[in-house]
């Protein structure tokens, strides 16, 4: 990068936040920004990072330039900075929507590095604190004595509708509490992710709503063994975190006579808010350790580590259930469309690659296999699903896309569907994977992945691969070997039978939380 193209980008971001909020006319500038650093030398981009650290940068609107500058150069002591500029005292909103941006940012393999996880269970501590304590003053988190387990509540983020995993997952849950133990379970949809972009940033995270979710209400499901079964539901509005909602979702617990918690997901200052009032355990596919406090975790036991162990020990969690992530397919396939339906040659041998954030995971080595796979066999496709503007053309040739060899089907509403017209599923390296191939387990799909993320947790030790090599090796050998892919089919499906039992990890979750009842919840 010339010596014109690194002033151009300190000018710009000294001009462009040295005002409190970035105005529609300049963000074409910050494009620019993106696109001269992206095309530049790593070297370039470590020196002209390195520079921007050691310059006095406007603080006019700190957060959004420090975030901004971490996105394009991902290093990680704009992080620190953008820490720097977070005064001890801030409101419920500006902590959500710091702690869901860089979340989701970690999620997706950005690095925020140094002890960023630190300061945030640090802000954390300092806001349930606060929290708790009006909640307290108000007489709202008096302890519940609990005589038996009939009323539930499960406590989420963010309900949407069944393409959705952790929706899946929590009404999952409330049928099987519902049905098998007679349980009248509430879903409750909090919508406490962030809204409102209190930190005005450029590309703010955006989380969607369900607009037919409204107040209190009972919804019809048809799902797996569960058919034309209501799961009811209590709705907040989708508005910034405040300690006024925070007091309405603790009351409305306890006007339904609450008598256990089930925190689906981070639930950050509710949870905390909920824990020491009533039994609570916290249940999820990801997370291993949350910010917030429960009496218990659910939580899968592959992605548990010393680390892990070390952060719940400092920060006080225990009770720990060392699980397999909760079990929510979407179920087998009812209608299966055909290849031609793609324009895809009905004798070719379809990989298939799912997700919902692709262009964040489609990492140079898993392309590369990709590639490999495609130059290897001239009857072979891969198609890929769930990220409908996923460009295509920025990793294969015109001429394997004009062919139909490389192609990307878009977002499935019959995910069930597509599995069952493709041959074997490819997982990237990437923190998710783990509801989508439970999915391609269910509809006949052999897995191929490396031995990383959610993933783990469903398909068997010898089926996750060590390294690249062993990887392409494997999907070779899946499209090659007519007897070796009915082998691992069938190991597959009778993992996925023996290991993979919701009714069974519902169980033991009752169970649990009968006995965290029973021993801290009776005088």
């Amino acid at each position: 990068m010339d010596q014109n193209n690194k002033l151009l980008i300190i000018n710009t971001v000294n001009a462009v936040f040295s005002e409190s909020r970035v105005k529609d006319e300049d963000k074409p500038h910050l494009g620019t920004i993106r696109k001269l650093v992206a095309e530049s030398t790593q070297k370039d981009r470590r020196d002209l990072a390195n520079q921007l650290l050691d310059e006095v940068l406007p603080l006019d609107n700190a957060k959004a330039m420090y975030i901004f500058l971490f996105d394009i150069f991902e290093e990680s002591h704009f992080i620190e900075l953008l820490f720097r500029t977070i005064p001890e005292q801030i409101s419920p909103a500006l902590y959500y929507d710091l702690f869901w941006n860089l979340s989701r940012r970690s999620f997706i393999g950005k690095k925020l590095g140094g002890n960023s996880g630190e300061v945030l269970r640090d802000f954390h501590k300092r806001m349930s604190a606060q929290s708790n304590a009006f909640l307290d003053k108000m007489g709202m988190r008096k302890k519940k004595q609990t005589s038996g387990l009939r009323n539930i509540a499960i406590i989420c983020p963010q309900i949407l509708n069944m393409r959705h995993s952790p929706t899946r997952e929590a009404f999952n849950l409330a049928l099987h509490l519902d049905r098998y133990f007679g349980c009248n379970t509430y879903i409750f949809n909090t919508n406490a992710m962030t809204y409102g972009n209190v930190m005005e940033l450029i590309e703010p995270l955006v989380f969607h709503d369900n607009k037919e979710l409204k107040g209190a209400q009972s919804v019809g499901v048809d799902y797996m063994s569960f058919k034309q079964k209501d799961v009811r539901i209590i709705s907040f509005d989708p508005e910034p975190m405040s300690t006024r909602k925070l007091a309405n979702i603790l009351d409305t617990l306890h006007q339904l006579n609450i008598d256990a918690v089930i925190a689906h997901g981070e639930n950050l200052l509710i949870q905390e808010a909920v824990y020491g009032v009533w039994p609570s355990l916290f249940a999820t596919t990801g997370t291993v350790v949350p910010l917030a406090h429960s009496d218990a975790y659910f939580v899968p036991g592959h992605l548990y580590n010393q680390g892990h162990e070390q952060i719940a020990k400092e920060y006080g969690h225990d009770n720990f259930m060392l699980e397999s992530m909760l079990v929510t397919p979407e179920g087998k396939a009812e209608i299966t469309p055909q290849k031609s339906d793609f324009l895809i040659n009905s004798k070719h041998f379809v990989y298939l690659v799912v997700g919902t954030r692709l262009e964040t995971e489609l990492t140079e080595d898993f392309i590369q296999i990709c590639q490999k796979l495609l130059d290897g066999c001239a009857d072979c496709v891969i198609a890929f699903a769930g990220t409908p503007k996923l460009e295509l053309g920025e990793y294969f040739s015109s001429q394997a896309i004009q062919a139909k060899r490389a192609l990307n089907l878009g977002f499935q509403d019959n995910l069930a569907g597509i599995c069952n017209m493709a041959d074997v599923f490819l997982n990237p390296y990437r923190q998710g994977g783990g509801t989508s191939s439970q999915t391609a387990i269910l509809n006949g799909l052999p897995i191929v992945t490396i031995d990383f993320g959610h993933i783990s947790a469903v398909v068997p030790k010898e089926l996750r691969q060590p390294d690249w090599e062993s990887y392409l090796h494997f999907a070779k050998a899946l499209k090659n070997q007519p007897s070796f892919y009915l082998e691992w089919q069938k190991k597959l499906d009778a993992h996925f039978i023996e290991h993979l039992d919701i009714k069974g990890q519902v169980t033991k979750i009752y169970q649990k939380l009968i006995e965290i009842a029973s021993t801290r919840y009776q005088s």
